[in-house]
C-alpha cells in the first residue's frame, strides 16, 4: 500500500495522475481519518458521485452513456447524476 500524504501508512488512497490530487483513509484509534491534498477533493467527489447513485435508485451500467473528447477525457453521464471526467486534461 503506498504511504499516505505526510508519511503515514493508509489503509487505502487514490491519486489522480492528471492533477495530482491524492485522498488517503488512515487509522485514527477505531475510526479512519481521511486526508486529502491537491486541487481536487477526491474523497468529497466520490461521496458526491455515490450519494447521487444512490438518489437516482442505484441505476446499473446500461443506464449511463461514455464519451471521450477531442483531448482524450472520459465523461461518464447520467441524467440525475454528476458528470465524471477523467483522463488527459485539456491542451
Amino acid at each position: 500500500m503506498p504511504p499516505a500524504p505526510m508519511g503515514e501508512r493508509a489503509a487505502a488512497a487514490a491519486r489522480a495522475r492528471t492533477t495530482g490530487s491524492v485522498a488517503a483513509l488512515a487509522p485514527d484509534g477505531d475510526r479512519l481519518r481521511v486526508r486529502q491534498a491537491g486541487p481536487l477533493r477526491l474523497w468529497d467527489r466520490a461521496e458526491e458521485v455515490l450519494d447521487a447513485h444512490a438518489v437516482a435508485g442505484h441505476p446499473g451500467p446500461e443506464a449511463f452513456r461514455l464519451t471521450v473528447d477531442a483531448a482524450g477525457q472520459h465523461h461518464l453521464r447520467h441524467p440525475e447524476m454528476p458528470v465524471v471526467t477523467w483522463g488527459a486534461r485539456p491542451c
